[in-house]
């Protein structure tokens, strides 16, 4: 059995919202509210879901960089508590973040020799080691050593992406989290980063938490998915059975929007507005969107439930696969 390298139980992030004169907090924003998963070494999880539904949140609170509200948190088996600067200097020795845009990721007046020196230097490794691991980590993402003289701007959009992916793992992290990293990149460039990220995987057993609402994306590269909806966990399991049998009428609306290439079937395009006007707050937040949404729907709480090895919320499970 695997170990189990990262574990949510009930993770909230809020946003205080501030105004008036003072500038004081009024109310919160929640943008994760509830959401509970493991994460286990050589795994890669996937967060799926539109713009503004929590992913990248909750992969900013992990290290620190969103206001970590509730939920606990336990890292390789132990608790961690994330508003402990101690507790946190922890986690950010063995987490590390890649970003989406491999052009403003990276500094344009440092060497690459620059920006893959100074997390070493921080860490207190001296120069020739820290050479040594730079040079081995440039290997790993299939870049030459010529290239530690040049600057970013001398660089495709692919390669620099492979050189914020050996920023993060130069350090020798325990997990990496991926904020779309190939959503800035052409077709053919963001299948070299996928295969390039397996591989890595699979050589060093580091674990994913891959954040994308590209589900062709999902499909390439993941183990399990987890689909996101205003900050709650819509549907979750293996890829397979995620992507190929949904139960979560929002799984299957996101599927359908995909495009193909028979001009016979056109991408559904999901329509409505992401907000949510139930007076319930536990009731379903797609009810608005929901095509199959019926009253029980918009009255009911809506905990996640277990079927067929996947955990949905939904009071109606979709039966039929795509």
């Amino acid at each position: 059995m695997p170990t189990e390298a990262l574990k949510l139980s009930q993770a909230t992030v809020r946003y205080p919202i501030r105004g008036g004169v003072l500038d004081k907090t009024q109310d919160f924003f929640t943008a994760v509210d509830g959401v509970s998963f493991s994460l286990h070494q050589g795994e890669v999880l996937a967060l799926v879901g539109e713009s503004g539904c929590g992913k990248s949140s909750l992969a900013k609170a992990i290290l620190g960089l969103a206001p970590w509200s509730l939920g606990d948190f336990s890292f390789f088996g132990k608790p961690m508590n994330l508003n402990s600067k101690k507790d946190l200097k922890k986690v950010r020795e063995k987490v590390q973040l890649i970003f989406q845009d491999p052009y403003s990721s990276l500094n344009p007046r440092q060497s690459i020799l620059e920006i893959l020196m100074h997390p070493l230097v921080a860490r207190s490794y001296n120069k020739v080691e820290a050479l040594e691991k730079i040079k081995n980590t440039l290997h790993l993402v299939g870049l030459n050593q010529d290239s530690l003289n040049r600057f970013p701007h001398e660089f495709s959009g692919g390669q620099r992406q492979r050189i914020a992916i050996a920023r993060a793992l130069v350090l020798s992290p325990s997990i990496l989290l991926c904020d779309e990293v190939t959503s800035a990149l052409d077709v053919s460039v963001q299948a070299q980063v996928l295969q390039l990220l397996d591989e890595i995987r699979n050589k060093t057993g580091v674990a994913l938490l891959f954040i994308s609402h590209d589900m062709q994306v999902v499909k390439a590269i993941s183990d399990r998915v987890a689909v996101m909806y205003l900050g709650k966990i819509m549907e979750m399991g293996s890829v397979d059975t995620v992507l190929h049998h949904p139960k979560h009428p929002y799984t299957k609306a996101l599927l359908e929007s995909i495009p193909g290439l028979d001009p016979n079937f056109p991408p559904k395009i999901l329509e409505g507005e992401t907000h949510f006007n139930s007076k319930h707050k536990d009731s379903c937040l797609f009810a608005p969107r929901c095509v199959y949404c019926r009253s029980e729907c918009v009255s009911q709480s809506i905990p996640l439930q277990s079927a067929d090895g996947v955990q949905f919320r939904c009071l109606f499970p979709l039966e039929r696969s795509l």
